[in-house]
């Protein structure tokens, strides 16, 4: 693990920690001796993660949160402040996906993954925005996806929304840039969660499985890294990321190299079903609600 003081001091808010990478970034922030604050929907995940946490000395303070009720995080953040008094670093990485094809999606469904995905990422940042300004100090880490770098047929919504989620820190990052505050945006691809899972056992875009998929603590990692020195956009993988832009930037060499990739994409997607359905590779049982 390295220094296990090297966030030691730090206040660090996690929303989305009940699991994936919000709760590996926890376990991780709390060795490397931060003081961590979470919050998830998921009371009963979070409070298995806060335990964790302090069952090997780390400190910690918790709260739910529903991050599409914008009063829901803006108590979160007030509490965080009066727990600790000030909060350096917050990591947002609380996130749905419901796949399959855009026929199939009620229109619930696509409102749910836009409330939490984007909205949530808004009414998180006008939380703790005005309390980094009131500190002169404080650090905004938003997750999105390479997803959001391409197009994603069969999680169409869950792709426009971190979409969404990229540009909305990418221009965060241009207001604040004369000030103190940083603002950074985190682009991982597939990451091996109960999300993915979802998308493999609902038909989610092949797209997500032309690669072996990341492990949270990959992105744990990645996130630290950007803690200690801070950049406005993070890809990861590198090479994947610097791919998935010139399908952004590429259109039409997207669509005529398509079918390559959903064909691979496909058979890698039944493979990682297989290992859903025997219990292996995911940290818990899959379910399109659960954060990323």
């Amino acid at each position: 693990m390295g220094d296990p003081g090297k966030l030691s001091g730090r206040i660090i808010a996690i929303i989305g920690s009940a699991s994936g990478i919000g709760a590996e970034t926890a376990r991780r922030c709390a060795g490397y001796g931060a003081t961590v604050f979470l919050a998830d929907i998921d009371e009963q995940g979070l409070t298995q993660v806060v335990e964790e946490i302090n069952d090997s000395g780390g400190r910690t303070a918790w709260l739910p949160v529903d991050v599409s009720d914008a009063a829901s995080i803006e108590r979160v953040a007030e509490h965080c402040i009066r727990t600790f008094g000030r909060v350096d670093v917050v990591v947002n990485c609380a996130a749905i996906l419901i796949p399959g094809p855009m026929g199939r999606i009620s229109g619930n469904q696509a409102a749910r993954q836009v409330e939490i995905n984007l909205l949530g990422t808004i009414y998180t940042s006008q939380a703790f925005l005005p309390r980094f300004e009131a500190q002169n100090s404080g650090h905004l880490i938003n997750i999105s996806s390479l997803g959001g770098l391409a197009p994603l047929p069969s999680s169409a919504v869950y792709g426009a929304t971190k979409a969404g989620v990229r540009n909305f820190s990418l221009a965060l990052a241009l207001e604040y840039r004369r000030t103190p505050i940083r603002v950074s945006v985190i682009c991982p691809d597939s990451v091996d969660t109960p999300q993915l899972a979802a998308e493999a056992l609902g038909e989610g875009s092949t797209l997500s499985f032309t690669s072996e998929p990341l492990q949270p603590a990959d992105i744990a990692d990645i996130i630290i890294q950007t803690i200690l020195r801070p950049r406005r956009e993070v890809l990861v993988p590198r090479h994947r990321g610097w791919i998935t832009k010139l399908a952004d930037i590429a259109p039409g060499l997207m669509a005529r190299l398509y079918p390559l990739l959903d064909r691979s994409g496909t058979e890698r997607r039944k493979a990682y079903s297989r290992q859903v359905q025997k219990g292996v590779g995911i940290e818990e049982s899959a379910a399109p609600v659960k954060g990323a």
